[in-house]
């Protein structure tokens, strides 16, 4: 396994989390080799290898092929059972030779021109795979279901603070909407599970992450092209195409795994927790500046292009916000990683596989 990811892991195994609850047990993850549950799925197979945990992880993606790769140094583990599927096509059949403890929902697109070019493609995993994932979880009288939800869910909050009892409004008849209109519906299936089925269900509810486990060359996010343009280069662009005074609040991938297993294994049951680190607030030419800093090497050049596209309204609706995470910070939780830190791992990771 690759060293930095390696580390991380390790990091991550060393952490509070109550990781025994998960011996001899089965977790079903969705999206399994997406930037954030693919680290919940190597964690659990680590603790099967240093601990023998005997943790049945059964995961669920698209690509067959991007699967082994990402998972190539656990593919002879007998306790890692990969399913091919679409997320659009779940059914209870699929699992009933398997029994099933935990259940962690993290299938979902979330690219931004999919909301106008695929909208329907972004709604389904949302609510209707999450529904039919639903009646797997009754049935299986399951211990824990997480559902990852987003900050987009808010809307736009005019004070600027985003609190899990704090929403504003969004249209649903706007396109740019889709994502976060399916993830509220989404939420709302985990309560009413929760309060018609008794189904142990929690919410993560997630602002901006980032790891090694990013699909550098696919993802347009602006802090994943700052990293692409470092990796492949000397004399790169950070471009940004705003103004750049947004500012995001940036939690690296290990600190936001931490978050999602506490949530899992601690958080109340029907409620929903923001996973965001508050010390990581940064603008976006502010987070060029400091990339450039770090590489002097590389004589990146930050450029502004301002651009101003309709894609980008939910984006700076979101762009000068408090995520407040004291919810999830009472589960003793909180983020230790660093915006250099994190960035300079991710950037070390994408070196060592060139």
């Amino acid at each position: 396994m690759n060293k930095i990811i390696e580390e991380d892991i390790q990091y991550i195994l060393n952490s509070d989390v109550d990781f025994q609850r998960f011996e001899n047990s089965t977790v079903l993850i969705t999206g399994a080799n997406g930037m954030l549950a693919s680290y919940i799925v190597m964690t659990l197979l680590y603790l099967n290898k240093f601990y023998n945990y005997n943790i049945k992880v059964i995961s669920i993606a698209r690509n067959k092929s991007n699967f082994y790769k990402m998972f190539n140094d656990f593919i002879e583990d007998r306790n890692l059972i990969f399913i091919e599927l679409d997320i659009i096509n779940i059914n209870e059949d699929i699992f009933k030779d398997f029994e099933i403890d935990y259940i962690i929902h993290a299938a979902s697109p979330s690219r931004t021109q999919q909301f106008f070019q695929n909208p329907l493609d972004v709604i389904y995993p949302n609510v209707f795979s999450t529904d039919k994932l639903f009646s797997i979880a009754v049935k299986k009288n399951i211990k824990s279901f997480l559902y990852f939800s987003s900050c987009a869910i808010y809307g736009k909050v005019d004070s600027g603070y985003y609190a899990e009892d704090n929403y504003g409004s969004i249209s649903p008849l706007d396109l740019i909407n889709v994502y976060a209109e399916s993830k509220r519906m989404g939420e709302t299936l985990c309560k009413a599970y929760n309060t018609q089925y008794n189904v142990p269900t929690k919410i993560a509810r997630i602002a901006h992450t980032y790891g090694p486990t990013m699909d550098l060359y696919n993802d347009s996010r602006v802090f994943a092209e700052f990293v692409k343009s470092i990796v492949d280069g000397g004399g790169g662009e950070l471009v940004i195409k705003s103004d750049g005074k947004a500012k995001r609040a940036f939690c690296y991938i290990v600190d936001a795994t931490i978050g999602f297993l506490k949530i899992l294994l601690e958080g109340k049951n029907g409620e929903a927790y923001n996973v965001s680190n508050n010390q990581g607030i940064i603008s976006i030419i502010d987070l060029a500046k400091l990339l450039e800093s770090m590489y002097p090497e590389k004589s990146l050049n930050v450029i502004i292009e301002n651009e101003n596209k309709s894609y980008r309204q939910l984006i700076d609706s979101l762009s000068n916000y408090y995520v407040d995470t004291k919810k999830l910070e009472k589960l003793n939780w909180k983020p230790n990683y660093t915006i250099k830190e994190g960035f300079k791992r991710c950037i070390d990771y994408f070196n060592s596989k060139k």
